[in-house]
């Protein structure tokens, strides 16, 4: 191959348009506090998906969204509703979030776990670290992160 047929070749595979990976790391930086309890979700969804053999289409069946909706969901990038939430909830028979301090609600001791980002990233053991809180605040049930769990169910 000469240096026209290389050249040629590359100007075919380059693209046109600048790369937004500058924006979506961005993005990714000033939202990593809901981007990590979404992915929290995400997992918990997964695993209850393959605990009891449904597929991502069953769920979605289920819930009246189109499949790729219900992808989109399970790969922790959706800033979930309390509406979205409490419809997976009631699906998949599961909590996924609870919130605490309403009148009529028993107040009881909540242990907030702390996981590290760096372990949806690596395949390492959590560092988790507990607090425990009485106040309003909105419990995330995310527990014994494994990357090797997360990249199985995508």
């Amino acid at each position: 191959m000469n240096k026209d047929e290389i050249l040629n070749k590359l100007q075919n595979v380059v693209s046109t348009e600048p790369s937004k990976w500058h924006e979506d790391a961005d993005f990714r930086f000033q939202n990593k506090e809901w981007l990590k309890r979404s992915q929290c979700v995400a997992l918990n969804i997964l695993r209850t998906l393959r605990a009891k053999d449904l597929s991502q289409k069953d769920l979605a069946e289920r819930l009246g969204v189109s499949p790729q909706l219900v992808n989109k969901w399970v790969k922790g990038k959706e800033n979930f509703t309390f509406e979205t939430v409490a419809k997976l909830e009631e699906a998949l028979n599961i909590e996924l979030m609870s919130v605490t301090g309403f009148e009529g609600i028993q107040k009881t001791e909540l242990k907030m776990v702390e996981i590290p980002y760096s372990v949806l990233t690596q395949n390492i053991q959590p560092e988790i670290k507990e607090h425990s809180l009485e106040m309003n605040v909105i419990s995330f049930t995310c527990s014994e992160v494994h990357y090797d769990d997360y990249k199985k169910t995508i």
